[in-house]
């Protein structure tokens, strides 16, 4: 199976819609990333972290992980 390459415009919105659902739990990425490690097994390494998510190249189990750890969930609605 090939590798996926993610568009430019949607890195930069994924990026910034899970920083920003971050902040609006009130942790920091450093948070986050100590407590994926702690709770899922995750890299502690904050720089790997953001670089996932940067680059787009995180898995929708991640993301998942990640709402979790700041207590919010994703919803998928109908446009």
């Amino acid at each position: 199976m090939g590798e996926f390459t993610v568009p430019e415009y949607l890195r930069e919105k994924i990026a910034n819609e899970i920083k920003s659902y971050i902040v609006l739990s009130g942790k920091t990425m450093k948070d986050v990333a100590l407590t994926l490690h702690e709770k899922y097994g995750r890299s502690k390494s904050v720089s790997a972290f953001t670089h996932r998510i940067k680059t787009g190249k995180i898995r929708y189990a991640e993301v998942l992980e990640i709402m979790e750890v700041i207590g919010m969930e994703l919803v998928a609605k109908r446009k």
